[in-house]
Order: structure tokens, then C-alpha cells, then sequence
């Protein structure tokens, strides 16, 4: 779920009507709006994620609510210029880190850097707990917050 408060500029989804998923492209896996949330839902797929915005969006904030079920992965895809070149952010219940990577060419496991950024974090990552994540870009810059 995105953040209530809409400014000039901006989207604002609640998942509530399951229209809003035609604003999305699906890039892999399956995803469904159930309860007011966008889901993935086979849990089968290799870097399972979905797309929203344009490749050539240059400054701009993207905030979510995820939530990290069973499988252990959620997190925040941002300046993505096709479903396999992407950043990503995502907490890690174990060891309780925030990686950062890129992927990029043409299969789901081509990385930048073979293994992601990783950054200790506050507290502890819970399974089913719901989480804030925050990105900003401008231009080259880019930061994340959870």
C-alpha cells in the first residue's frame, strides 16, 4: 500500500479495487490484488516483481508498505528500464540487513555485483510484519530508507 497523501505529480494506490493493478506491468510471476494488498502469489518465480512508472523518470520518491511472507523476499524496485535492468532494495529478516543491488542483461540472476550491498539495520526483520520503504533518486543519486 502507498502512502494516503497525494500530491501534484503523484500516484497514490490503496488496492482496493483490482483495477488498480492494470497501472502495473507484471514483469515475473504471478500477482493478484487480494485485501487491499498487491501480492504475489505462486511464490515459484525467480525475482518475482512488478513494474510502475516510465524508464525515463530522472527525479523522483517512491514509497511502499511490504510485507515479507514465507518466502523471505520483499522489497522495492526503482529505475527500472525494462523488467530485467532494475535497482533493488530489500530488508532481510536474517541477518537483519537492507541489500542493495542491480540487476541488469537478460536473465533474473545477472547482477551488477554478484553479491549485493548490504547494510546493518535497526531492530529486527519479522516474517508477516508490515515494513516502510522509502527511495529517492535524483539523477545519479540514490537513497533508501527503512
Amino acid at each position: 500500500m502507498f502512502s494516503q497523501i497525494a500530491w501534484p505529480g503523484e500516484w497514490v494506490f490503496d488496492f482496493e479495487d483490482p483495477k488498480q493493478a492494470d497501472h502495473w506491468k507484471v514483469a515475473n510471476g504471478t500477482w493478484e490484488i487480494q485485501k487491499g494488498v498487491y501480492a504475489e502469489i505462486s511464490a515459484a518465480e525467480k525475482a518475482a516483481h512488478t513494474l510502475f512508472g516510465e524508464a525515463d523518470w530522472v527525479d523522483y520518491t517512491v514509497e511502499a508498505k511490504i510485507r515479507i511472507d514465507a518466502n523471505k523476499w520483499a522489497g522495492l524496485v526503482f529505475r527500472a528500464i525494462s523488467e530485467y535492468e532494475y535497482y533493488i532494495v530489500y530488508p532481510e529478516p536474517t541477518p537483519g540487513v537492507s541489500a542493495f543491488f542491480q540487476h541488469h542483461g537478460k536473465e533474473w540472476e545477472t547482477r551488477a555485483r554478484p553479491k549485493p550491498n548490504k547494510t546493518q539495520i535497526k531492530g529486527k526483520i519479522q516474517v508477516g510484519n508490515w515494513y516502510h520503504l522509502k527511495v529517492e533518486v535524483k539523477g545519479n543519486d540514490l537513497k533508501w530508507f527503512n
